[in-house]
């Protein structure tokens, strides 16, 4: 296995053991991972992968590290679009990467892509989507 040859990795529902993402940081070409509960700590080492665009860490304890994300990354998988305001899955409000969601947050509520309303059986809601890309380079600014 030659990890600068690959360029996609996804870890969903797997059976690994817990583990950080220091496994990952000789993969140079990587431009998208997905990993799941069994990831645990910071982001820190994915700092230098440069070619990193999408990152799914929603349902992990990964609660550290937004700071070290490559500038190239345009999501993280934790926020919810079509809600409103953006929210955290539910299934992962005692996992370390609510920390992270949170630090997103109201970044998010700032980039509304598209707002509608909607009426169904009487109820009555607003459908909005977000820009996660916008988010994190507005919490990059910020930060």
């Amino acid at each position: 296995l030659n990890p600068e040859k690959i360029k996609e990795i996804n870890l969903k529902n797997n059976k690994l053991l817990a583990r950080d993402l220091t496994c990952f940081s000789n993969f140079v070409n990587l431009e998208k991972i997905s990993v799941d509960g069994s990831f645990y700590g910071s982001l820190e080492p994915l700092k230098n992968l440069t070619k990193l665009k999408f990152i799914t860490i929603a349902g992990t304890n990964i609660d550290r590290g937004l700071e070290y994300l490559p500038i190239g990354v345009k999501s993280t998988g934790l926020i919810r679009t079509g809600f409103c305001p953006p929210s955290l899955h539910p299934s992962y409000e005692n996992l370390g990467c609510k920390k992270i969601f949170k630090q997103l947050e109201k970044y998010t509520e700032l980039t509304v892509k598209y707002l509608s309303s909607y009426q169904f059986d009487g109820n009555e809601g607003l459908i909005a989507s977000y820009s996660e890309d916008r988010a994190l380079d507005a919490w990059r600014i910020e930060n």
